[in-house]
Parts: structure tokens; sequence; C-alpha cells
């Protein structure tokens, strides 16, 4: 994937990875478009410029060279003003299908290329950095779905009444359920489909039966590691190929790192609350250790056969994974919460990844914002995505990633994947990212950005990431909440005001623990709060 055309950083036209045809042809077209209707709007033309949209498109072969196109167009301007069409674009090939399979299956790849530019724009990025963000990006036929009818070839249905197989695009893949029922209904009558998002025990899956479930087995929809009896599984469920999940044996919580005292933080840090000790004495009985810089709660649930991490320097053990990971940089201005979304697979590991790049930076990195860290992360994406893509065996990769840095009177915030923010200033409770609530007002200061629907595709998970970050001004006294995963997108916004209102910043992180059942030991909840000091 390429680009070509104007940036607000930059002096003139700049140009990465697009063949000389293409440009060619591209700039020959444009810069007589533009002149042409520079002379029909008159003196509107530069305010109808701006005012504009990106377009998406899709070329044929012999449009801009042999290949076909995918890709999107949006107004731009030089550093000294001058306009021309910025293009970011990803060649498709010969293959007539291939621009059908993207118009169809690629969304949100479009998505991603619209929110670089526009961040771009705003941000008056460089040849350099816009550069760096586009080629951590997948292509459009990276992010499509593969052929389902390949994936189930030559089954025959009629040799079990129960059948399950996990799904890979959180929870509903469109093309995969039509095949799927298309053969099962070829296959003879009365047969039913049934497919979830997932929960905490069941990962996202499709499940047929002849009939309504068999009473016997119809405690697999409740707990996937119940399915043995009765079910026929396709692919894999859990580590090594089971056809279950089978909760293991919680392993043996790691001995506690030796306390270590950071430095107390000038004014304007965060004052991390969610490791307090009262709170977990309470919750779980007894004294909690007291964590390190880099704490990788365990869940639990894991087995010790789990696969390797992608390469990558890393403080995070490869032998425990981890549910949720939390890090927390010695001058208490970052704070980095990742959590791997869906039923637990202790393969997954995208949560542990995104701590590792948070804990392998620098603080001056995050002085321009999250830009940098959020780059990194999208870098990892591609061998995480991978192993989600075996149809054979898979590890559902999928971690939500939510950031908080603060300097001074300002905060940059993250979030990739399912994720939410929430700012608690003097008794009113606002959402960081304006997408969050319909009902909200303007927001905190500057409220940037929206997010169609709360389910987001997260590092590792099955096409492009969809982050966003923004920057707004913190008062002492202000608070952040910070979730991650879907199990946490639905808590009522009047509890966790509620919450917020309590006094003490652990009892309102244990309150919204209680009300999403998350259990009583803290250590893999996946939220946290933070208070700004005084």
């Amino acid at each position: 994937m390429g680009f070509f055309g104007k940036l607000a950083g930059a002096g003139d036209f700049v140009q990465r990875r697009l063949p000389g045809d293409f440009v060619e042809r591209w700039d020959r077209h444009f810069e007589h478009a533009v002149a042409a209707s520079r002379e029909r709007l008159g003196a509107s033309w530069q305010e109808r410029w701006f005012a504009s949209p990106a377009w998406r498109f899709v070329l044929a072969p012999g449009v801009c060279g042999e290949s076909a196109w995918a890709g999107v167009m949006a107004p731009a301007a030089d550093r000294v003003g001058r306009c021309f069409p910025m293009v970011m674009a990803a060649p498709l090939g010969r293959d007539p299908a291939a621009c059908t399979r993207t118009l169809r299956e690629a969304q949100r790849w479009f998505d991603v290329l619209e929110v670089a530019h526009a961040e771009a724009r705003r941000q008056a990025w460089g040849a350099d950095a816009f550069d760096a963000r586009l080629a951590a990006l997948p292509g459009p036929q990276e992010v499509t779905r593969s052929d389902p009818s390949a994936a189930l070839a030559g089954i025959d249905w009629r040799g079990a009444p129960q059948w399950r197989m996990p799904l890979r695009v959180h929870g509903h893949d469109e093309r995969f359920l039509e095949v799927l029922w298309s053969q099962l209904a070829a296959s003879g009558p009365s047969w039913c489909l049934w497919w979830t998002h997932g929960a905490a025990m069941v990962p996202a899956s499709a499940m047929a039966t002849q009939g309504l479930p068999a009473p016997s087995g119809f405690a697999a929809f409740l707990d996937a590691g119940q399915g043995e009896e009765g079910w026929r599984t396709l692919r894999s469920f859990a580590p090594g190929g089971n056809a279950g999940v089978a909760a293991a044996p919680a392993p043996a919580a790691p001995a506690p790192a030796p306390a270590m005292t950071p430095p107390s933080p000038p004014p304007g840090t965060p004052v991390h609350v969610d490791g307090d000790t009262t709170a977990s004495r309470a919750l779980a009985g007894g004294a909690a250790p007291v964590p390190d810089d880099v704490t990788v709660p365990g869940f639990g649930r894991g087995t010790p056969e789990a696969a390797p991490a992608p390469a990558i320097e890393s403080p995070v053990s490869a032998t425990a994974p981890a549910r949720c990971a939390v890090y927390r940089s010695m001058d208490g201005a970052l704070t980095v919460l990742a959590a791997d979304d869906g039923a637990h697979d202790a393969r997954c590991r995208a949560a542990a990844t995104a701590q590792a790049v948070a804990a392998s930076m620098a603080p001056g990195e995050f002085s321009g914002g999250m830009h940098l860290l959020r780059e990194r992360l999208l870098a990892r994406h591609p061998a995480l995505q991978a192993s989600s893509e075996d149809l054979i065996d898979p590890v559902m990769e999928d971690a939500a990633v939510v950031a908080l840095h603060t300097t001074g009177r300002w905060a940059a915030v993250l979030r990739m994947g399912t994720a939410e923010v929430w700012q608690w200033r003097r008794g009113q409770m606002r959402p960081v990212f304006a997408g969050d609530a319909a009902s909200a007002g303007a927001g905190v200061d500057t409220l940037l950005g929206a997010r169609r629907g709360a389910v987001a595709v997260g590092l590792g998970g099955s096409g492009a990431p969809e982050s966003e970050d923004i920057v707004c001004a913190v008062e002492p006294g202000d608070r952040f909440l910070l979730l991650a995963t879907r199990r946490l997108m639905g808590l009522d916004q009047a509890l966790l005001a509620q919450a917020l209102a309590i006094p003490d910043p652990s009892h309102a992180r244990a309150l919204i623990a209680q009300a999403a059942a998350l259990g009583t030991d803290p250590a893999p909840w996946p939220l946290a709060v933070i208070e700004v000091a005084a």
C-alpha cells in the first residue's frame, strides 16, 4: 500500500510505494480535475475543498496501470496551502473478483485509512510519520475473509446430530454462516443453527443441531468445556486440539516481585489506585502482593504448554500467559491496560505483547501523544492475527488496549479494540471518546472521533484494529475510568457514575467489578481507576 499527494506537514508532493504508471496517470488527471473545479466553483472553491469528504474507491484493471486498485482519496494541502488530493491505495491484482471481495469484506480497512488521513491532517504530519502509520496496516486483501467453503468442504453433516465450531470475526461471519446453513439444509431436514459473540466461558462460535438442542448437551451453550458429550467439534476450542475447554487447575501465583518505592510524582501526575491493597483484602480475604512496575496478573485457567509469545523483547514470561496485562511507568505518568477479549485461551499473547511494547518505550516518546504507541502496536498486529487465521487450530487473538499518559495539565488517551474511557470531574462523568455515549454532552474539553457500536476489532483480531487517540485537559482531582473487553461494555452508565462518586477509588473499582461478575480476585479485572493528584 502506498500514497501520493499533499500533506500538511510537507512542503510539496509526497509519494511512497506507488508505481510510476499509477502516479503518472493520477497526477495528470487530477491536475486537470482540480483546475476545472476551481474554475467552476470560483470564490467558494477553497471552502468547498476543505469541507469535502474522503472518497473510497475501487478502480478496474487498466485505469491506473495493469492492476485493479482500492483506496481512499481525500482533500489535502501542503505546508504552504497548495491543494491536491491525497490518495492512499493498494493493488488488488487482475482478478475481477478481488474488487467484489474488497467491497464486501474490507470496509474496516477503508475506515482505518480515513482515520489515518484525518489524523495526519489534524496533526500536520510529515511524510515519514504518515508513511509509518500506513506501512503498519494490512492491505485490503489481507483483511478480507477467506472462502468458508474450503473450511467446510467434505463434511458429512449426517454423521452427527450436533456440531460446533469457532467463529473468527467477533462471533459472526456472514459468509461462513451462509455457506454452513446451505450445507446443513442440503443434508436433511430439521437443522437449527445457533451462533454467539461469546462470553466468559464460551468463545465466539456456531452450533448446529438437528431439532432443538439435546438436553444432555445443553451445558455446552453455557460452558464450552462441557462440549465433549454429544457434540462433534470442527477445528479446536482449546490448546492442543482438545475438543473441549476443560478448566485446568489454577497455576500457582507467581512470587511477588520485590516492593519498589517510586519517587513521588509531581503535581498533575496520576495516582494509581486500581491495585489498592485495602480493597484487595476486603475482596479476597487476605493481603494482596505488592506489584512491581510491570505486572502481569494471572487468570488462573491456563495450561503450561502455552505457545511462545511473538518475537519481541519483553519482560513477560512466555510460560505465564496473561488474561489481563498492566504496565505502569516508574514516574506514574503512564498506565497501559490490555486484556484478551472473549473466552480464555492460554495461548493468547496479544495482551502480553501490548504490555511489552509499552514497557519498551522511553518516557519522552509520549510527549507528542499516543501515536508512537499506536504505531508500534499496529506493527505487532499481523503476526498476532496470523494465529487467528489458522483454519485447523486457530488461536483467537483479540486484545482490547487502553492507555493513559498524564503530563501536567494534559492527558493523552488511546484505545484499541473494545474499550471505553470515562473522565470524572466535580460530580460529572463524561466519555473521553464522543462516540461512546449517545446521550452524553459535548465531553470534557475536546471530544474527537466516533465509533459505530461498542464491539471493535482489537490487537490481533480479524481485520484492521480499530483505534482512536485524543488529548484532553485535566485538573487535580479528576478521575479516569478505563474499561476493556466486551464484558464491561454493557454496564449501565448510572452505575459507573455511582462508583466514581465513592470517595475511595479502589472501592469504586470493586463495585464495578462486582456488577460485572468479575469475581473476587482483583488481579485479572480489565478495568482501572486513576486519579490525578493535586
